[in-house]
């Protein structure tokens, strides 16, 4: 859970603006009010994804800065 936590945590970071954290998790929340189980699941598996490659691409590039 505490991994979870910062994972979540470190990617709202790299946002601006709280906005642009709802932005994101909006068509999650979608797909959940309308009870369409399966694409919740793609639609939270895209963003994982996603997000993780970012924070993956931010830390190499923190790495090589330092």
């Amino acid at each position: 859970e505490g991994q979870i936590r910062m994972f979540i945590a470190s990617s709202n970071a790299l946002l601006p603006t709280q906005q642009d954290v709802i932005a994101q998790h909006a068509p999650l929340i979608e797909w959940i009010g309308r009870g369409d189980a399966d694409a919740a699941e793609r639609a939270m598996r895209a963003h994982i994804d996603s997000e993780g490659q970012v924070l993956i691409e931010r830390a190499g590039r923190g790495a090589r800065n330092e």
